[in-house]
């Protein structure tokens, strides 16, 4: 479908919706506060959630969050916390220090501190305890971890038996393995059986399931789907993300560019046409940042 523009607290850094097909519920960070609108969001203190943002006004110095079908975490005033459906009150995660970041699937939540460090407070997926590299990212999809450490490598953790090593191989069993993408990459996002990586000089790489969003256009046989390939066309990239079978990347120029399934009209065209290879969102301009859940986008323009 097309963009909408939505009436919101002003200030708004971050937007996280559940990792469900029909997300009921979301959250966002605006000035150091956390706001929550839509229903049955976890958590009792948030049962009188409505259609517009509601602050929570039980927490400040807000400055990440992540969310999971059934559970939330945050990072305010420094420190870790956590609650799920049943709670009446957040509970602080004890022994993580110096977090920085916070990153979620349906059944796992990783939490990336200062130097690197991780702590993997809800496992599921996730790589039990911390791992020895110094990570900048991690990402979760369909079973699989990946992780970008502080020198640009990937690694992949889990279920890679659709191509998303990068090395040629569809492995059936279980990996904890640096990826095959030789590049320095500065960020990536994990879909459902792809990777996209977008490396120093603001191009994309992308590999995986052919089927998936490649974004290389139609026909993308299963040799090459299986080793990373620029996407051509696509320049001055500064930041990606992916969710599901959809992928999008916005540029230095503030124009947000889509690609993949577009079954619920997440890409943004107006149509539910799916798209082989990236498309310019043409309703949108001088685009800020942007947010991708599970068939749904939030992005701030000038």
């Amino acid at each position: 479908m097309a963009p909408y523009r939505w009436q919101g607290p002003e200030g708004i850094t971050r937007v996280v919706t559940p990792p469900v097909t029909k997300p009921e519920w979301a959250l966002a960070i605006a000035n150091g506060k956390l706001w929550a609108w839509g229903k049955n969001a976890p958590g009792k203190f948030l049962v009188e959630l409505s259609r517009s943002p509601k602050e929570v006004g039980a927490f400040s110095g807000v400055t990440d969050v992540a969310v999971l079908p059934d559970q939330c975490a945050i990072i305010a005033d420094g420190k870790v916390w956590w609650w799920d459906r049943a709670a009446t009150e957040a509970t602080e995660v004890k022994g993580a220090e110096g977090v920085t970041s916070l990153h979620a699937d349906d059944d796992a939540l990783v939490a990336v501190g200062d130097g690197g460090k991780t702590w993997s407070i809800i496992v599921g997926n996730a790589m039990p305890g911390a791992l020895d590299l110094k990570v900048r990212q991690t990402a979760f999809a369909a079973g699989l971890q990946a992780v970008l450490t502080v020198d640009g490598a990937i690694w992949m953790f889990g279920d890679a038996g659709r191509g998303q090593l990068g090395d040629g191989t569809a492995p059936a069993e279980r990996v904890r393995k640096k990826s095959g993408f030789s590049q320095k990459a500065t960020q990536l996002a994990l879909g459902d059986g792809f990777v996209v990586a977008l490396v120093e000089d603001g191009t994309i790489w992308t590999w995986g399931d052919p089927k998936g969003a490649l974004g290389h256009g139609t026909n993308w046989p299963t040799d090459k789907a299986r080793r990373p390939a620029q996407i051509v066309g696509l320049s001055g990239i500064v930041q990606v993300q992916a969710a599901g079978g959809s992928a999008y990347a916005l540029d230095n120029k503030g124009n947000l560019w889509s690609w993949g399934d577009n079954s619920k009209g997440q890409l943004g065209h107006n149509d539910k046409a799916r798209k082989p290879a990236p498309a310019r969102i043409q309703s949108l301009s001088k685009v800020k940042w942007f947010q991708a859940g599970l068939n749904c986008v939030y992005c701030e323009t000038e």
